[in-house]
């Protein structure tokens, strides 16, 4: 197998630099060339050399391009073809310059920043319309592809910078189209969006199987916790297969009331009772949308939090430039405060590509694991991601940090700043201290110490001092009628 280097031609594409690499591929930045300046940037998920030749593998990729080929919606991850070129297998792929919903959450869960409601249905909007589509995809003769995901998880939605939510990794898909199906006895999934009637065995995958898995993210999103905690995937199978949609939907309406009724019954454990269309949770979720009295949506949201961050795509605009909403929204007016708060960076990082690899989050085990009682339901806890999870569950993504929120933190707001002892007033010249008076940086913020170079008040008291002169000049003017 030849190496993968920056600058190599596979087919159509030259590779440009390393975007990431899991346990079975890697993904690469790439570029088609054509004639006249044309260019076009891709992503590449290349099996690696040791499992090149793995045929099951290799099945994963053409059953995701294959899937995909019949796809072609702006919230489903657009796949370009499957290739291979001097022994090495990959596909070609829409090049989606963001990050996935799962670092999305992390980010907020471990930094403490709010996921407002508009921002959750926004994204569960985008997510029902690319499984809509999916579910209802047609070949070129019409017949039904019969379309069903079944890895859905945050690992898998992707956020573009201009806030378009978009489903990806096809890979172990159930279609028409597919080379081979799962074996007799094997289960593939992500334990916490595994729907119950797959976990006891079930080869009837349908829609609704993908609706559980909507149910369980846009719970995760409400309540910012997962929504299956158990200690190892038994547990986990357990909270699935035997637990009550109504008492879940009871902790979701005391942050959510009004997404509460639509979440009871996609996570029915009854496949027969859940929500059975994509579509109709797309429209309870867009009723839910418009009656809610929100200053923006997804798109605004990731600007904020990027300006509050730092995040995988560093920022996108000074916060100066943004249109921000006034509110009295307390998950939207925390978000604003980070952002106008937030250190500034020198420089901006290179944007961060994201795509998922599908091969390396999907779990392969015997099925009749839950045909003991379900264990108890784990004691909550909110999670974060810095430690090991528990070693059943590989590279779930569902470690936590201590209860007591002891690890990296997020900069205090200034006010607290101007707290501590022998504190400079923001617009003062000071010394730049060896350490950040709010204590050790925190590492979600990514940026360098010696950054604020205006005050952060410094945009307020201008729009104070303009409010102020408008206010006297309309004195003046009613004066002068008068």
């Amino acid at each position: 197998m030849i190496r993968l280097e920056r600058g190599l031609n596979l087919g159509p594409y030259r590779l440009e630099r390393e975007a990431g690499a899991g346990a079975f591929s890697q993904v690469w930045l790439a570029r088609a060339e054509g004639g006249f300046g044309f260019s076009k940037r891709v992503a590449v998920k290349i099996l690696k050399g040791d499992q090149a030749s793995n045929d099951s593998h290799f099945r994963a990729l053409v059953n995701e391009a294959r899937v995909c080929g019949h796809l072609h919606h702006p919230n489903v991850v657009d796949v370009y073809g499957v290739f291979e070129h001097r022994g090495v297998r990959f596909i070609a792929m829409e090049f989606v310059d963001g990050l996935s919903l799962d670092e999305l959450q992390n980010e907020c869960w471990l930094g403490e920043l709010p996921i407002p409601r508009s921002v959750v249905l926004d994204i569960g909007i985008q997510i029902a319309r690319g499984l809509h589509h999916a579910h209802g995809a047609r070949d070129e003769n019409g017949h039904p592809l019969d379309v069903v995901h079944r890895d859905l998880k945050p690992g898998n939605i992707l956020l573009s910078r201009q806030g378009v939510a978009k489903v990806a990794d096809f890979g172990i898909a159930r279609a028409s189209t597919t080379v081979s199906d799962t074996a007799t006895g094997v289960l593939k999934g992500t334990p916490c969006y595994v729907a119950p009637e797959v976990w006891q065995g079930t080869r009837d995958f349908r829609p609704r199987t993908d609706l559980f898995a909507l149910g369980s993210l846009l719970w995760e999103l409400s309540m910012r916790r997962r929504l299956f905690e158990g200690e190892g995937i038994v547990a986990m199978a357990g909270q699935s297969v035997n637990g009550d949609p109504a008492a879940e939907a009871a902790l979701l309406s005391e942050r959510f009331p009004e997404l509460a009724p639509t979440v009871r019954f996609l996570l029915e454990r009854d496949p027969e009772q859940r929500t059975q269309s994509a579509r109709q949770v797309e429209l309870e979720l867009s009723a839910l949308r418009n009656a809610i009295d929100a200053p923006a949506g997804l798109d605004l949201f990731l600007d904020l939090f990027h300006a509050a961050t730092g995040g995988a795509l560093g920022r996108r605009n000074e916060i100066e430039d943004l249109s921000l909403p006034l509110t009295d929204d307390p998950d939207w007016s925390a978000l604003i405060e980070r952002a106008m708060h937030a250190p500034r960076a020198n420089t901006l990082p290179d944007a961060s590509v994201v795509v998922l690899d599908t091969l390396d989050f999907s779990l392969d085990l015997p099925l009749g694991i839950v045909e003991a009682p379900a264990a108890a339901a784990a004691a909550h806890r909110e999670p974060s991601f810095h430690e090991p999870s528990d070693p059943d569950l590989g590279a779930f993504g569902l470690s936590a940090v201590a209860a007591d929120g002891s690890g990296p933190g997020l900069p205090l707001p200034v006010a607290a700043m101007m707290s501590q002892p022998g504190a400079q007033p923001p617009d003062e010249p000071a010394e730049q201290p060896s350490e950040p008076p709010w204590g050790t940086q925190s590492v979600i913020s990514r940026v360098s110490q010696d950054v604020p170079a205006r005050g952060p008040y410094h945009r307020v008291r201008w729009l104070l001092l303009g409010w102020a002169l408008t206010l006297l000049a309309a004195a003046a003017v009613i004066a002068k009628l008068l």
